[in-house]
Protein backbone atom coordinates (compact mmCIF):
# COMPACT_ATOMS: atom_id res chain seq x y z
CA UNK A 1 0.00 0.00 0.00
CA UNK A 2 3.05 2.64 1.39
CA UNK A 3 4.94 1.65 -2.24
CA UNK A 4 1.70 1.99 -4.25
CA UNK A 5 0.60 5.36 -3.11
CA UNK A 6 -2.15 4.17 -1.45
CA UNK A 7 -1.65 5.97 1.67
CA UNK A 8 -2.59 9.50 2.74
CA UNK A 9 -0.85 11.11 5.86
CA UNK A 10 -1.87 13.85 7.50
CA UNK A 11 -0.62 15.45 11.17
CA UNK A 12 -4.15 15.96 13.15
CA UNK A 13 -3.92 18.68 15.90
CA UNK A 14 -4.61 18.15 19.43
CA UNK A 15 -4.32 20.32 22.60
CA UNK A 16 -0.18 19.24 23.11
CA UNK A 17 0.86 19.45 19.44
CA UNK A 18 -0.13 17.16 16.22
CA UNK A 19 -0.11 13.60 16.09
CA UNK A 20 1.09 11.93 12.88
CA UNK A 21 -1.83 9.74 10.69
CA UNK A 22 -1.49 7.10 7.80
CA UNK A 23 -4.84 6.36 6.29
CA UNK A 24 -4.55 2.93 4.46
CA UNK A 25 -7.71 3.46 3.24
CA UNK A 26 -8.16 6.84 2.42
CA UNK A 27 -11.02 6.50 0.31
CA UNK A 28 -13.26 4.78 3.01
CA UNK A 29 -16.34 7.16 3.31
CA UNK A 30 -17.49 5.83 6.27
CA UNK A 31 -15.44 6.10 9.43
CA UNK A 32 -17.58 5.79 12.16
CA UNK A 33 -15.78 2.43 13.08
CA UNK A 34 -11.93 2.25 12.20
CA UNK A 35 -9.43 -0.30 12.44
CA UNK A 36 -6.92 1.99 14.84
CA UNK A 37 -3.10 0.84 15.48
CA UNK A 38 -1.35 2.16 17.94
CA UNK A 39 2.40 1.17 18.16
CA UNK A 40 4.92 0.57 21.23
CA UNK A 41 7.84 2.84 23.10
CA UNK A 42 9.82 4.20 20.76
CA UNK A 43 8.24 2.51 17.07
CA UNK A 44 5.95 4.44 15.26
CA UNK A 45 3.12 3.34 12.76
CA UNK A 46 5.67 1.62 10.71
CA UNK A 47 6.18 -0.75 12.45
CA UNK A 48 3.26 -2.49 11.52
CA UNK A 49 3.74 -2.15 7.77
CA UNK A 50 3.55 -5.62 7.27
CA UNK A 51 0.27 -5.96 8.30
CA UNK A 52 -1.74 -3.08 6.49
CA UNK A 53 -2.60 -5.01 3.42
CA UNK A 54 -4.09 -8.05 4.64
CA UNK A 55 -6.09 -5.51 7.44
CA UNK A 56 -7.47 -3.08 4.09
CA UNK A 57 -8.27 -6.09 1.89
CA UNK A 58 -9.92 -8.16 4.79
CA UNK A 59 -11.71 -5.54 6.36
CA UNK A 60 -14.92 -2.87 5.69
CA UNK A 61 -13.31 -1.07 8.09
CA UNK A 62 -10.79 1.82 7.06
CA UNK A 63 -7.35 1.37 8.63
CA UNK A 64 -5.93 4.40 10.25
CA UNK A 65 -2.28 4.19 12.22
CA UNK A 66 -1.57 6.91 14.43
CA UNK A 67 2.15 7.61 16.07
CA UNK A 68 1.85 8.15 19.96
CA UNK A 69 2.77 12.36 20.57
CA UNK A 70 6.49 12.01 21.19
CA UNK A 71 7.09 9.25 18.84
CA UNK A 72 7.91 8.16 15.32
CA UNK A 73 6.52 11.58 13.38
CA UNK A 74 4.51 13.19 15.96
CA UNK A 75 4.82 16.66 17.69
CA UNK A 76 7.29 16.37 20.68
CA UNK A 77 5.57 18.41 23.00
CA UNK A 78 7.05 19.03 26.46
CA UNK A 79 6.43 17.08 29.08
CA UNK A 80 7.40 17.83 32.81
CA UNK A 81 10.37 15.44 34.33
CA UNK A 82 8.96 15.30 38.20
CA UNK A 83 4.87 15.39 37.51
CA UNK A 84 3.17 15.57 41.15
CA UNK A 85 0.78 12.47 39.78
CA UNK A 86 3.65 10.53 37.73
CA UNK A 87 1.26 7.36 36.73
CA UNK A 88 -2.31 9.12 36.03
CA UNK A 89 -0.70 12.46 34.80
CA UNK A 90 1.15 9.82 32.20
CA UNK A 91 -1.85 8.35 31.20
CA UNK A 92 -4.10 11.30 30.85
CA UNK A 93 -0.85 12.18 28.68
CA UNK A 94 -1.60 10.09 26.17
CA UNK A 95 -5.41 8.61 26.47
CA UNK A 96 -6.21 12.52 26.68
CA UNK A 97 -4.40 12.99 23.31
CA UNK A 98 -6.25 9.80 21.99
CA UNK A 99 -9.16 11.18 22.51
CA UNK A 100 -8.68 14.32 21.01
CA UNK A 101 -7.45 12.38 17.71
CA UNK A 102 -10.39 10.10 17.73
CA UNK A 103 -12.81 13.07 17.41
CA UNK A 104 -11.11 15.21 15.24
CA UNK A 105 -11.42 12.24 12.66
CA UNK A 106 -14.93 11.90 13.60
CA UNK A 107 -14.31 8.07 14.72
CA UNK A 108 -17.13 7.15 17.01
CA UNK A 109 -15.85 3.67 17.81
CA UNK A 110 -12.21 1.97 17.25
CA UNK A 111 -11.23 -1.15 16.76
CA UNK A 112 -7.80 -0.61 18.43
CA UNK A 113 -5.40 -2.85 18.06
CA UNK A 114 -2.52 -2.18 20.23
CA UNK A 115 1.25 -3.32 20.53
CA UNK A 116 3.24 -3.54 23.60
CA UNK A 117 3.00 0.26 25.40
CA UNK A 118 0.44 1.09 22.78
CA UNK A 119 -1.07 -1.96 24.22
CA UNK A 120 -1.25 -0.79 27.62
CA UNK A 121 -2.04 2.92 26.93
CA UNK A 122 -5.12 1.35 24.76
CA UNK A 123 -6.20 -0.87 27.65
CA UNK A 124 -6.07 2.19 30.03
CA UNK A 125 -8.38 3.83 26.90
CA UNK A 126 -10.31 1.21 26.62
CA UNK A 127 -11.28 0.91 30.44
CA UNK A 128 -11.66 5.01 30.61
CA UNK A 129 -13.72 4.92 27.59
CA UNK A 130 -15.52 1.60 27.09
CA UNK A 131 -18.29 3.33 24.45
CA UNK A 132 -15.18 4.34 22.23
CA UNK A 133 -13.86 1.16 21.85
CA UNK A 134 -15.68 -1.60 19.41
CA UNK A 135 -12.84 -3.72 20.23
CA UNK A 136 -9.60 -4.52 22.15
CA UNK A 137 -6.66 -6.17 20.39
CA UNK A 138 -3.26 -6.57 22.56
CA UNK A 139 -0.24 -8.03 21.34
CA UNK A 140 2.25 -8.15 24.03
CA UNK A 141 1.35 -5.46 26.19
CA UNK A 142 2.93 -4.27 28.77
CA UNK A 143 2.00 -3.03 32.42
CA UNK A 144 -0.95 -5.54 32.67
CA UNK A 145 -0.68 -7.99 35.60
CA UNK A 146 -0.74 -11.82 34.19
CA UNK A 147 -3.81 -13.64 36.30
CA UNK A 148 -3.06 -15.37 38.88
CA UNK A 149 -4.09 -19.13 38.37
Amino acid sequence: YIAAGKVRFEEVPVAKGTIHTAFFSPDAADRRTAIVMAHGLGAGLAFFYKNYTSLVTSSPHPVIAFDWLGMGRSSRPPFPQHPPNPVPDVLAFFTDSLEEWRAALGIERMILIGHSLGGYLAAIYALQRPSRVAALILSSPVGLPIPEA
